[in-house]
């Protein structure tokens, strides 16, 4: 195998994995530390949060809430797009298939036998 194939198939799908992960886990974070008077969404969910009863408070939040929603979202359909792009379709179905159970067989139902047996 080429080293550039090797990359493909090998190294960059959980790179990828990781990537898409640290992301969403970053959307989280910058959330929070508008808390710590960071910069970002999180200033108006907070600013909402400090308001409350206040007429636009419930606006706020929900502003703030759906904006880190659909960034996370947005991100995270890049990442699937650079996987799609990137990784060959083969490997992508043999990835898919791969991390799937086989069917189980339907529980056995034990019935106790009819108490006529005892003559």
């Amino acid at each position: 195998m080429s080293r550039l194939a090797q990359l493909l198939r090998v190294q960059l799908p959980p790179i990828l994995t990781g990537i898409r992960v640290s992301t969403q886990m970053l959307m989280g974070i910058a959330a929070i530390a508008a808390y710590a008077s960071g910069p970002g969404l999180g200033n108006v969910i907070f600013r909402g949060l400090a308001s409350l009863g206040s007429a636009n408070a419930l606006n706020q939040e929900l502003a703030g809430t759906l904006g880190i929603i659909v960034l996370a979202l947005l991100f995270d359909a890049a990442y699937v797009l650079i996987g799609r792009l990137t990784i060959p379709r083969k490997i992508r179905v043999c990835q898919r298939h791969h991390g799937r159970r086989p069917p189980t067989a339907p529980p056995v139902s034990i019935t106790a036998p009819p108490l006529s047996w005892r003559t």
